[in-house]
């Protein structure tokens, strides 16, 4: 019999959402962006995609501009290869 721990957590994906102004968020990644990735900023609310950004390879940490967004529930989709590696939710 084997004893030992199983970790079911991805290496890539979203560490954080960190809120630097009421315009503007960080995202930390928990390690490099992999090539033909990209974030999407969706409303809960509403199922509205309101932004889309590519990013490129080997980034740790993006900034976006949520200026324009009004006050709710959002989350902050991670794709590679247009399939969804995380999803975090923010509030504006």
């Amino acid at each position: 019999m084997a004893i030992g721990a199983i970790s079911l957590t991805s290496e890539y994906g979203i560490n954080s959402i960190r809120k630097i102004s009421e315009s503007l968020i960080e995202i930390e990644f928990k390690n490099e962006t992999l090539s033909n990735s990209m974030l999407t900023v969706t409303s809960i609310d509403t199922c509205a995609t309101k932004f889309t950004q590519e990013l490129q390879s080997e980034e740790t940490v993006v900034s976006i501009d949520i200026s324009t967004l009004t006050p709710g529930m959002y989350a902050i989709n991670y794709f590679v290869n247009g399939k969804s590696i995380d999803s975090q939710k923010f509030n504006k």
